[in-house]
């Protein structure tokens, strides 16, 4: 299994000789901030990733650990990795003036949350995580009705693309954004069974690629460069060692590439907005994209203003800016807010959009409008220093939220819940009957965690999980009973 070659290779007594060689370094650097936080951040990663040994080593491993503790570990390697690239330490796009060294210390403990509730939980939860014998068992040989699954899938990507792209509305658009936002993670899937898929995995690939391109086209670069990252890795898992080995050079000699194009499709979006999905084809985006490639590679004086826009808008994408704006004006600038409108927040997790019926644009505004008028979901960030409405957003995650309502306890208390609420949720349900359909299922999981994480305040989180677990079994489901019947 390549999770346990990777597990094998982490050695403690060489993981803790190298924390305390950081940690001395960075004492030995206390008077140079950047080397200084950039030092402690990858000690603090170097802690997530013992624990996650640790965990996977006692069965404790549970996937809403894995992820959350992945996800940290990515954290820490992008704000430090931006703060090398950049030497740049300032919160950018914020109306307020933040520094990162403002309040160092804050998001430092903020990063070791994770780490300490996952490690506090393992001894809460005593029972073995099922997770690491089923993927064990895992067969990189998919069965017909998987395959099915996968063409089904494709054709979700095309119908969303082309009903987003003709701009036609209605109840169809809608239910199809729903199942393409929830099987986001599948590219993932497709990297690991690859040629297994036979005759499918052509059309399967394009579907990918076709997606990617659309976003690109439209002004979009998250989803499109997550779609190649999560296919790319699932390759991995799947390659022979060699090819593996392989695999990983090309992925380091590209990166610098995408990295790039990350950045200059960024700047032309914030020159030229996100275009119409209907204008993806257009020659002007193309033509911009590559004299702008060209502009990048020159060295002079006025393009190290643009290198500078193109790591912000690339290295400076992968950090969720909110977090340490959040962190840093309060309780100082902007007072906790405790638990107020949380009544309010709860009761909207129950008001499911489109139930009424109504599908059209103008319901999508309205609704929209509802959330600006009762600061729900992302537009609490408006009182951060943040641009939010119906055509711009930001990340408003677990981490900001609940560090808004009380700091560094609050923050705490909600992980808790929402790693509690993951582990019923895998050892009730998940887990607890295999289907064929069943690796589907666990990577939409997977993904509503990512971004419950990321994205969505706790409770909002909860009900996405619930919600898009539910509506993929019923699909799926579907799905597996149309193909037993007609094959």
């Amino acid at each position: 299994m390549f999770v346990d070659q990777i597990v094998k290779k982490i050695n403690y007594k060489v993981l803790i000789l190298v924390l305390i060689t950081l940690l001395i370094a960075s004492l030995l650097y206390w008077d140079d901030f950047s080397t200084k936080f950039t030092l402690l951040l990858a000690t603090m990663l170097l802690l997530n990733v013992g624990l996650l040994k640790y965990l996977y080593s006692k069965h404790q491993l549970w996937i809403v650990f894995a992820v959350s503790l992945l996800m940290n570990c990515m954290a820490l390697f992008y704000l430090g990795d931006y703060i090398l690239s950049t030497g740049d330490l300032r919160v950018p796009n914020n109306v307020y003036d933040i520094f990162i060294y403002d309040n160092w210390v804050s998001i430092l403990l903020a990063f070791f949350v994770p780490p300490f509730v996952c490690f506090a939980c393992s001894f809460f939860f005593v029972s073995p995580s099922p997770a690491l014998s089923f993927f064990r068992q895992f067969s990189f040989s998919p069965s017909n009705l998987q395959k099915a699954v996968f063409v089904f899938y494709g054709f979700i990507i095309v119908a969303y693309n082309i009903l987003n792209w003709s701009s036609i509305g209605g109840a169809f658009s809608y239910f199809s954004r729903i199942l393409y936002m929830s099987f986001n993670f599948f590219p993932l899937l497709v990297g690991i069974y690859n040629k297994n898929l036979g005759k499918y995995y052509k059309f399967i690939l394009f579907a990918i690629f076709f997606d990617s391109a659309i976003i690109i086209m439209s002004g979009g670069r998250y989803t499109a460069f997550l779609n190649l990252g999560l296919f790319f890795l699932g390759r991995l898992i799947s390659a022979t060692p060699l090819v593996r080995k392989k695999l990983l050079i090309f992925g380091v000699l590209l990166y610098p590439v995408l990295i790039s194009l990350v950045g200059i499709l960024g700047i032309i979006r914030d020159q030229n907005g996100r275009g119409k999905a209907s204008d993806f084809v257009s020659l002007d985006r193309l033509s911009l994209i590559f004299s702008q490639t060209q502009s990048s590679s020159s060295a002079t004086e006025e393009n190290e203003e643009l290198q500078k826009q193109i790591l912000l808008q690339s290295k400076g994408r992968n950090i969720n800016w909110i977090n340490l704006s959040v962190i840093a004006l309060t309780p100082s600038k902007i007072e906790f807010k405790g638990s107020e409108g949380l009544v309010k927040e709860f009761e909207s997790i129950f008001v499911i959009s489109r139930m009424k019926g109504d599908f059209s644009e103008a319901s999508l505004e309205e609704s929209a409008n509802e959330q600006f008028e009762n600061n729900l979901s992302t537009t609490k960030a408006r009182e951060f220093g943040y641009s939010v409405d119906f055509f711009t957003s930001v990340e408003w995650g677990l981490l900001a939220d609940s560090w808004s309502r009380g700091g560094i306890f609050s923050y705490a208390l909600y992980f808790f819940i929402f790693m509690l609420f993951g582990v019923v949720i895998e050892s009730k349900l998940l887990f607890r009957k295999y289907l064929e359909i069943s690796i589907f299922i666990i990577v939409v999981y997977i993904s509503t965690v990512y971004t419950g994480l990321y994205i969505r305040p706790l409770y909002e989180s909860i009900r996405d999980i619930l919600l898009k677990l539910a509506i993929s079994y019923i699909v799926l489901s579907g799905v597996s009973l149309y193909y037993k019947t007609n094959k």
